[in-house]
């Protein structure tokens, strides 16, 4: 009989099958199926990528939670067919079980927070969907990378509501020892965190903020999330609110995402260090999920640990190695009993290789995110010059041209002219220029202006995502890097 490997997350389910094994869409082209259900009718809940398209514009219609709470009690306010948590994940599974091929047998690897009670439901879920399950497994032990040289290793996954670190004993097995929980770390909270952070960013570059309405809040949500599952956060990437008449648009810099994540990725690195700290080995290694990876920051930070080796995993993982436990599992016993397999054999075949710190895979075609999240930088990579300022929702090129920042003939926001029409500003702050390949800015001598947060008191140069603010003056001007394609 065919079998798949299914990871179980509620940030998204993954499912690997076929020969050679593959990752498989979940959800329509998507390879991940997002754990939120949308009640948006009497009748109607929509489940995965559909319900996570419109979470934002029904915010109390909606659950996130009955992965991580998987449960039998009754939800409120429920339509039938999702009356409690358990309905719920019956709903999602069956779709998923629909669009990967409804004869398969299962292999799942599951995270923590489904503890036995929960892993039975689980059980008897798939059993109500007449689905086989072959096998169950730790995720943490399931995405273990085929080459490991250490003898201890944690895992860092990142759910819909927490952070679960993982500690694996290695030897001829790898084995559980014991998991960590950090509650309210999640993906949930970090990208609550960078939605208020990035719209107060555009209430003071646009004076527009796109939490005031449901609909451009959604709007919001969605780049957010691309920006982090596509592998942008180190880069500014510019984001546009439609609002029916206007659109507004605004950069959003790697220095807004690291400042936004910053509670999840310090809760990450303090217990990690604790934990590298007390242990006897002296070099531990660190199998970042891809769904830690999504943490803006945490793969630089956690470089500069020092006795650790660093991988991060391929979108996945625990789906390959589900897949390939299968055999060692055996299926159910006579009783119809599944057992849950908490250790591995070291190296065993079927596992993907490692993704090495700093070495970037190709970008999924089905849905252009890609596995790896954030790429590392090499530290000796020269950053280029800024290509274009940045006020409100406009773009300046800067090319060879002399800008001026100044004040608007209202007086009273910021703006730029070129120099051949600087007469249009009612007051100069200063200008920009191009210099030997650098960017340069000259202040005037009775402006008062501060350069990421800091006086300006002569010449400075300005590297991209740097901020200009003025005393007195509404706005900002940003410099922003806008990269060529291929065609020019």
């Amino acid at each position: 009989m065919e079998r798949i490997g299914v990871e179980i997350s509620d940030i998204g389910v993954l499912a690997a099958g076929g020969a050679p094994p593959a990752l498989m869409p979940t959800d329509g082209e998507a390879l991940e199926s997002p754990g939120i259900a949308l009640v948006a009718g009497r009748k109607q809940v929509l489940y995965g990528v559909e319900a996570q398209r419109q979470a934002r514009l029904m915010p109390r219609q909606v659950n996130d939670r009955f992965w991580s709470q998987l449960g039998t009690h009754p939800v409120s306010g429920q339509p039938a067919g999702a009356a409690n948590y358990a309905e719920m994940a019956f709903a999602h599974l069956r779709a998923i079980r629909e669009r990967i091929g409804g004869k398969a047998a299962w292999s799942m690897a599951t995270p923590a927070f489904l503890d036995p009670n929960r892993l039975g439901i689980l059980l008897g879920i798939a059993q109500e969907l007449q689905v086989q399950v072959v096998g169950l497994c730790s995720l943490a032990v399931a995405a273990m990378p085929a080459e490991e040289p250490n003898r201890i290793a944690y895992h860092v996954d990142v759910h819909q509501h927490e952070v679960e670190l993982t500690r694996l004993s290695i030897g001829e097995r790898v084995a559980l020892d014991k998991t960590q929980v950090l509650p309210r770390q999640g993906h949930d909270a970090l990208m609550d965190a960078l939605c208020r952070l990035v719209a107060n960013e555009f209430v003071r570059a646009t004076r527009y903020d796109p939490l005031h309405q449901a609909a451009t809040e959604q709007q919001l949500y969605g780049q957010l999330l691309a920006i982090l599952r596509e592998g942008r956060a180190d880069t500014a990437s510019n984001v546009e609110i439609q609002t029916g008449r206007t659109a507004y648009a605004m950069a959003v810099l790697p220095q807004m995402l690291l400042e936004a994540a910053a509670s999840i990725r310090g809760a990450i690195v303090e217990a990690i260090r604790e934990a590298v700290e007390q242990a006897t080995e002296p070099s531990v290694s660190l199998w970042l999920s891809h769904r830690a990876v999504w943490v803006p920051g945490l793969v630089q930070e956690l470089r500069g640990l020092a006795g650790v080796r660093l991988v991060t995993l391929p979108r996945g993982a625990a789906a390959f190695g589900a897949l390939a436990m299968a055999e060692e599992a055996g299926g159910a016993d006579a009783s119809g009993s599944v057992p849950f397999l908490v250790s591995r054999l070291r190296g065993a075949p079927g596992v993907p290789p490692p993704i090495r710190d700093g070495e970037p895979e190709e970008a999924d075609d089905t849905t252009g995110i890609s596995p790896i999240g954030m790429p590392p930088v090499p530290d000796d990579e020269p950053q280029p010059a800024p290509t274009h300022l940045l006020l409100g929702h406009r773009a300046w090129p800067l090319a060879d041209a002399v800008w001026w920042l100044g004040v608007d003939a209202e007086g009273t926001g910021m703006d730029a002219a070129r120099d051949a029409e600087a007469n249009r500003l009612s007051r100069r702050l200063g200008s920009v220029r191009m210099e030997d390949g650098a960017v340069r800015f000259r202040p005037e001598p009775d402006a008062v202006l501060d350069l990421d947060g800091q006086p300006v008191q002569g010449p400075v140069p300005l590297r991209p995502g740097a901020v200009l603010r003025a005393e007195g003056v509404v706005g900002e001007c940003r410099t922003i890097v806008v990269e060529r394609d291929a065609n020019g």
